[in-house]
């Protein structure tokens, strides 16, 4: 059995004046792909980390 699982974290936001390219993204990976679990990271940069 096997047990991975595929997380994408996309960073963005488009209300900042920044492309927002993470978002969009994870917004056709979840259209194109409901298998892989996609996270909207904001604009969390380094502090996602963790």
């Amino acid at each position: 059995m096997n047990n991975k699982c595929v997380r994408v974290i996309g960073c963005g936001n488009p209300l900042m004046g920044n492309d927002a390219v993470g978002v969009r993204v994870i917004e056709k990976l979840h259209e194109t792909h409901p298998e892989i679990d996609v996270i909207e990271g904001g604009v969390g940069g380094l502090g996602l980390v963790p």
